[in-house]
């Protein structure tokens, strides 16, 4: 085996459930882009007015991501993607309920502590 060849490659039935394999399978349908990854990544430099749109939509965001979508700039640290947009971050990252654990620490000496998604959200709501 050479150094560069994957460890594991799952099979297709495992594939076909992923996100991305969704996310490639709507870019497909709505604006005929191929669902490898060379054609997405192509697609997405090209036609960054469809595919962030796709993407935030895909994510699902909660907001108005504006009427721009991207704000060039000379190198892709300056770029501005969705520069008019208007989200509540909290709001975005504790939509999520339940008793899944959604925080895990450990510290140096190996005690754990964890938060579920509902207690975030009960302290984010108490400040």
């Amino acid at each position: 085996m050479a150094a560069f060849d994957p460890l594991w490659i799952p099979d297709e039935d495992r594939i076909a459930g992923t996100a991305m394999r969704a996310f490639a399978d709507e870019a497909s349908r709505r604006f005929g882009v191929g669902r490898d990854d060379g054609a997405l990544h192509a697609w997405s430099v090209a036609s960054p007015e469809q595919f962030w749109p796709l993407v935030w939509e895909r994510c699902g965001v909660v907001g108005d991501p504006g009427p721009e979508v991207l704000r060039p700039a000379d190198d892709f640290a300056g770029a501005r993607f969705f520069p008019g947009a208007n989200l509540s971050v909290v709001e975005n990252l504790l939509r999520r309920g339940g008793s899944d654990e959604a925080l895990v620490a450990i510290d140096e000496d190996g005690t754990r502590r964890s938060r579920t998604w509902d207690e975030l959200g009960d302290r984010a709501a108490r400040l």
